[in-house]
């Protein structure tokens, strides 16, 4: 499923009793991939919609060394978004870099060298991110569902039925 070609419904914790609904509590979430309506029909239109699937964050990767034979990854996670995202939340307290991604103008020195100008100098000021180890974020993305998503072509029939199930 593209992103074009599904709608994506995310704030899920809506019912009761923490159980991870979507659609104001028609659709219920009983297990990977297993949407049914609340009156338990099962929905096999509907599909868990996972953090990486929502999220398209910038991976940073630094080279292997003598301590480590493959590269270190780390997912970069705005602070500012991690600080208003509720399903972010546990990335807060991971270290704190720039983005590689949103650098900002560069200019050259006298000396020739490139150098990118701080927000003072008139650039772009450099977003600040949380560094998440790569293996982290995808052991979380894994057990982790943040919302619903189906085919765009069943938008109208599923919203239809959680109209009607809604008025029950």
């Amino acid at each position: 499923m593209s992103n074009d070609a599904s709608l994506i419904v995310r704030w899920l914790l809506e019912a009761d009793e923490g159980e991870i609904t979507a659609l104001s509590g028609a659709l219920i979430w009983w297990g990977p991939d297993l949407w049914a309506w609340k009156t338990g029909e099962r929905e096999p239109r509907v599909k868990d919609l996972k953090p990486s699937f929502y999220y398209n964050f910038r991976i940073r990767t630094y080279g292997s060394s003598e301590y480590s034979a493959k590269p270190n990854q780390y997912i970069e996670v705005p602070i500012k978004l991690a600080q208003t995202e509720p399903e972010l939340s546990w990335v807060n307290g991971y270290p704190i870099g720039d983005s590689g991604d949103d650098t900002g103008d560069k200019l050259r020195t006298l000396s020739g060298q490139m150098v990118h100008k701080s927000a003072r100098e008139g650039g772009k000021a450099i977003r600040k991110v949380y560094l998440v180890p790569l293996e982290e974020w995808d052991d979380w993305n894994a057990k982790t569902v943040i919302g619903a998503h189906w085919d765009k072509a069943d938008e109208e029939a599923i919203l239809q039925k959680a109209n009607q199930i809604g008025s029950l």
